[in-house]
């Protein structure tokens, strides 16, 4: 079966990539897709956010890195996803993700939702932390890999 890990990846953290990991050894195949909303600004283009993560996945023989604009259950339509999978870090993940669930069940009735627990190491990252701590000057190397430290550190020059 094949499954999507989807979020805006702005930017991957390792939180992410521990998640995609685990999809990866879960399923046939994982697509790691970045969606785009056109009502969000983003500190990385939508072609940055693919870059870094083609490179932060490039280890996962079953991942593969795709950008849409769309929905998500739409996506998982077109593309034979069965599966969408989700990282919870807490309580408030948890009630969002599933009601997302819900949704992407009536708009794609053969696509499943699993959720995953985010490991103890990771609970606490997130894209936000990584990009207020970047801003900062502060050290990323706990949160994120190196190829979005390095993006950080072009755009803080």
């Amino acid at each position: 079966m094949k499954a999507l890990v989807c979020g805006s990846f702005d930017p991957i953290t390792f939180g992410h990539i521990d998640l995609i990991k685990r999809a990866a050894s879960m399923f046939e195949s994982v697509t790691v897709g970045i969606f785009i909303n056109p009502d969000k600004k983003y500190l990385f283009s939508e072609e940055k956010r693919l870059q870094l993560v083609k490179e932060a996945i490039k280890d996962i023989p079953n991942a593969r890195a795709d950008i849409s604009f769309g929905m998500v259950a739409h996506y998982c339509q077109i593309n034979g996803i069965g599966a969408i999978v989700k990282g919870v870090r807490n309580e408030k993940d948890f009630v969002y993700e599933a009601k997302m669930a819900e949704f992407n069940k009536r708009l794609a009735p053969d696509t499943e939702t699993v959720l995953i627990l985010a490991s103890p190491e990771t609970a606490e990252i997130s894209s936000t932390l990584v990009r207020e701590l970047g801003a900062s000057g502060g050290d990323l190397s706990a949160l994120a890999p190196e190829c979005v430290i390095h993006a950080i550190e072009e755009i803080n020059c």
